[in-house]
C-alpha cells in the first residue's frame, strides 16, 4: 500500500532521523552535557530516537510526552 513512491520517503525519514540521534549524543557527550525532552506532536519520536542506540543514557536524561 502506497506503492514505491511513498516507500522511498519512508527509508529516507528513517535514514535521516537515524543519523540526527547519533550526532546528537556525539555532541552531547563531547561537550559533556544531558539533554532532557518536552514533546507534544511528535508523540515521543525525538526521545525514541535519541534513545534508540547504546549508551544513550550518558547523554540523554529523559523526557516528557504531553497533548
Amino acid at each position: 500500500a502506497g506503492g514505491p513512491r511513498l516507500q522511498r520517503q519512508e527509508d529516507r525519514r528513517h535514514r535521516l532521523r537515524g543519523d540526527g540521534g547519533q550526532i546528537v549524543q556525539r555532541l552531547l557527550h563531547e561537550a559533556r552535557l544531558t539533554l532532557s525532552t518536552a514533546e507534544s506532536c511528535t508523540g515521543g519520536v525525538l526521545a525514541g530516537d535519541l534513545m534508540d542506540r547504546a549508551g544513550a543514557s550518558r547523554g540523554f536524561r529523559g523526557g516528557m510526552v504531553v497533548f
